[in-house]
């Protein structure tokens, strides 16, 4: 797994942990288990298996992203499934005129209309991602990286807010508490990470429209 993609899944489980441990102190049943496991630790004398438990918790923070993570997947196909239009989907969301121009770009023989409307939909997709990594990557650097840092603002964002949601749920499950100001610092959170989200999505969108309309044999990019 890249670098890229590894700070997408660590970021979102501090917000998740940091959420849970209020949930925790304001549950009954949680606080009951930490007091019957602090019992056991100290009867036993298992501060060994007090350090394993931390070790697999710092191990598992990974993993808690990537499932955080297909859960904001999830929720981002069902939400453009049902309602965007047709050839959009949360990777890609562009027209037929930007689809015709990138056609030639990637180097693709085939005229694009001869597909039929079904097929569009993906072509859309995979003909945008051949665009980014094999044009901008290769002939517009600087580009390529400026549209990965707002994708990667994008993830980071859904993810986090993905991570608080589920700390809403389990807050729920384990009947806690939880005071006023919880609800309002957790809901203030999403709201930013919600405008963030939007503002890095729409400008990765517009950013390849417009790489589409540049004429390569005209414009010249450093690769710095």
């Amino acid at each position: 797994m890249d670098q890229i993609r590894k700070i997408r899944f660590l970021i979102p489980p501090f917000f998740f942990i940091a959420s849970m441990l209020f949930v925790i102190y304001y549950s009954s049943p949680a606080r009951e288990f930490l007091s019957t496991l602090k019992n056991f630790i100290d009867e036993k004398d298992s501060y060994k298996f007090l350090i394993a438990i931390f070790s697999a918790g710092a191990i598992s923070i990974l993993p808690i992203g990537f499932l955080i993570g297909s859960f904001s997947y999830a929720i981002l196909r069902a939400i453009f499934f049902l309602f965007r239009s047709r050839g959009c989907k949360y990777e890609v969301c562009l027209n037929r005129d930007y689809l015709k121009r990138i056609w030639i770009k990637i180097g693709l023989r085939k005229p694009y209309y001869s597909f039929v409307e079904e097929q569009l939909d993906d072509l859309i997709y995979y003909a945008t991602i051949t665009f980014d990594h094999h044009i901008l990557f290769k002939k517009r650097k600087g580009i390529h990286d400026w549209l990965v840092r707002r994708w990667n603002a994008f993830n980071i964002s859904v993810h986090c807010i993905s991570a608080l949601i589920l700390s809403y749920v389990l807050s729920w499950l384990l009947e806690a508490k939880m005071p006023s100001v919880w609800y309002t610092i957790t809901l203030s959170i999403i709201i930013v990470l919600v405008i963030n989200a939007v503002c890095t999505w729409r400008e990765t969108m517009k950013m390849m429209d417009f790489q589409s309309k540049i004429n390569p044999e005209v414009a010249s990019f450093s690769k710095e």
